[in-house]
């Protein structure tokens, strides 16, 4: 396996743009479990756990987003670029959603191209994490006016998921590359 192909670089440059390294990237990984399906029973388990929990809450997402986007000025879909991190890769190689065709966005600069007039085309479990954990200023001030405890158990999902995926990656590549 070409581990060098999987790294994404750290700028604003999206990893994996061009169809041949999206290709490399993916087919890596893929061939990394379907050539030891045993070695990764446990991290399926895991990828279904972390879809569980983004499944779960993607209808107080949906209500935030309902509630602070249609009249934002400054729509982080529009202004940030986004992309597919390694982690979300593995996600989708074990299972938790198709693997997309390719990458978000071709070229740094570049608005999302799931992005459409009434918002995101892709359900939550297929779009990038950072689209599920990233809380703009506006959706703040929204949940300012949920109960308190609405507010913690989404803060502490997010850092579920978040933790979730950073073990995911971490169990992945020791299985992978050893210790």
């Amino acid at each position: 396996m070409q581990l060098n192909k999987l790294k994404p670089n750290s700028g604003a440059i999206p990893p994996w743009a061009t169809r041949d390294e999206w290709q490399v990237a993916n087919a890596a990984i893929s061939e990394a479990i379907r050539s030891r399906p045993h070695r990764f029973a446990a991290l399926r388990d895991l990828a279904q756990q972390i879809r569980c929990r983004v499944d779960l809450l993607d209808p107080m997402l949906d209500a935030l987003c309902a509630n602070a986007c249609p009249d934002c000025t400054d729509k982080c879909c529009v202004r940030a670029t986004l992309w597919y991190d390694f982690k979300d890769l593995l996600g989708f190689h074990l299972g938790t959603a198709p693997v997309p065709a390719y990458q978000l966005v071709p070229a740094s600069g570049r608005a999302c191209r799931f992005l459409n007039v009434s918002g995101c085309a892709l359900p939550r479990i297929e779009r990038p994490f950072l689209c599920t954990w990233f809380i703009c200023p506006a959706q703040k001030r929204v949940l300012e006016g949920w109960l308190p405890s609405s507010r913690q158990f989404l803060g502490n999902s997010l850092m579920a998921l978040k933790d979730g995926r950073k073990r995911m990656e971490r169990i992945f590549l020791k299985k992978v590359v050893g210790p």
